[in-house]
Formats: C-alpha cells, structure tokens, sequence
C-alpha cells in the first residue's frame, strides 16, 4: 500500500522548471519507472511517476493532489494490482514550461506486441492567480493478440485540496462525474466515454486498503456526500478489448475557484476599482 509520504517528492522537478525558464524546453524521454517527469502551463505544474500515477497537482503555487492512479484486474487474477506491475514500456512529455501551449505526456506499460495500456495527460493551466486548472486523460487499451482480453480497470484520486487533507467534501453526481470540493476550490471529473459500471467515494484511506488487500474487490457505489474530512473517490470499468482492437476512456478533471470565493475575489475587484476612482477624484479635487 503506498504511504502518505508520497508528498515528500513533491518539487523534484524544480531544477527542471527552472531550466526551462532559461534555456530553450525539450521534450523529455522517460526511461524508468522511478523517474518522476513534469508537466507545467500557466499557472499549473503536474508531477508524474510511472511507479505511482500523478503525484502532484500545483495550481497557483497551491497543492491540491496527493495521488491519482489506475489499478487493474485481468482473468484469472484474484486480486487488483497497480498499473505499474504490469511493466513500464516508456514516456514522453512535451516541453515542460510555463507557454500558453497546453503540456502532454504519454506513459505506455504492458507489452505492445501483445496487449497494453497507454496513458495520455494534457495539463491546460490558467491566468496566474484564477485557480483555475485542466488535466484531461485518456487510457487505451491495446490488444494485438488473436484473444479476447476482459479486465477491470480502477482509478483512485486523493485530492487534498488548498494544501490540507481535511475540511474536504466529496460526493458522486451522476452516473460520470464526481465532485469535491473545500472552502476555496472544487474540482469534480467527467468520465467522457465509456461510463463506469461503478463509483465510490469515502475517508481516506478506505478505498485504498481495499484496492491494495489481496483480494479481487468491486467498489460499493456509496455516492455521499462523505464529509467535510480526509476524502478520496474511485472509479472502476468492466472492459472488454476484442482481438486485434483497442478500447478508450477519456475523461477530464477542471479545478476552479467555489462559489463563494469567487464572489469574494469579484468584490475585492469592486472595492479596489472604487478605492482606484476615490484617488482620482481627490486628486483631481
């Protein structure tokens, strides 16, 4: 089971970020599954190793994710294992910087002659201090055997909004989205296509010990609102890949400002205008 001390690599692309600043960025090749490569745009920097998924979710200088990763449960399996154990192939990012272009990475695992999973990421940051951020996904599933594959296929996310892991709510919306949100920030996630068959959300770290027992698991469809607390959310796919064939998810996470916070930011802008006409008229007095 992997342990909270994941947000102790945070930052380890610093040196990376810093160059780009400086020099011209280039893509990056990832060659092993304990590296930890960057995605950064705007107002956003993503960290991701291929051992354990997106590690790091920075919006506006503000950590907001601890971890979000795939699981999976072929035939004749008996219990779910991370992607990582099905092998690393290879990786590639676009140009880690801060340009308008919006910044992709691509993670293949398996075996590409036989049957494998390709993960695609593109990071799409905002205006500098909007709190506002996109991380668009697909996975495919390769399959260039003459077989059938079935499998079930989980994706887990633990945010920790504003910085913090509790003071959280999470609650599923409908059949494709699930939200979660804290005083400042919500971010909630759209399954675009094919919709899960299941969802759950709960305190930490309940689904991950589930996901991590040594057992073949479903998950238990509890929809919420579970909190304020230390949440996380999953979903799960019951996946066929006919012979010869592939098979795509594409779903999308947006990170934007509450409600009530953006009110508050509208009218500080209010007040500053006015601060701003009150100083041109006592100038002009």
């Amino acid at each position: 089971m992997y342990s909270r001390l994941l947000h102790s690599v945070v930052g380890l692309c610093a040196l990376a970020v810093v160059a780009a600043a400086t020099a011209p960025a280039l893509a990056t090749v990832i060659t092993s599954i304990s590296d930890t490569a960057c995605l950064n745009d705007l107002n956003s920097h993503v960290d991701f190793s291929p051992g354990t998924g997106v590690i790091s979710w920075l919006v506006d200088d503000i950590q907001q994710l601890k971890q979000q990763w795939f699981y999976y449960r072929l035939d004749g399996m008996t219990q779910e294992s991370p992607l990582g154990n099905l092998g690393f192939v290879k990786g590639k990012t676009s140009n880690a910087d801060f340009d308008p272009g919006e910044e992709k990475l691509h993670a293949v695992y398996g075996n590409e002659a036989a049957f494998s999973i390709e993960l695609a990421y593109t990071l799409s940051g905002g205006l500098t201090g909007s709190r506002q951020s996109d991380l668009h996904e697909t996975i495919a599933f390769h399959n260039n055997t003459g077989q059938t594959v079935h499998l079930q296929f989980f994706q887990y996310c633990d945010f920790d909004l504003s910085g913090t892991p509790d003071g959280d709510t999470v609650q599923v919306l409908n059949a494709n989205t699930i939200s979660q949100r804290d005083a400042a920030v919500m971010v909630a996630e759209t399954v675009v296509t094919p919709s899960p068959v299941r969802t759950e959300v709960g305190k930490y770290d309940s689904t991950l010990r589930k996901l991590n027992d040594g057992y073949a698991d479903i998950l238990d469809d509890t929809k919420g609102p579970v909190g304020p607390d230390d949440v996380t959310w999953a979903f799960q796919w019951d996946l066929t890949v006919p012979a010869y064939s592939s098979v795509q998810i594409s779903k999308d996470k947006n990170m934007v400002p509450e409600p009530a916070t953006i009110g508050l930011m509208g009218l500080g802008l209010a007040v500053a205008a006015v601060t701003r006409r009150r100083s041109r008229m006592v100038r002009h007095v």
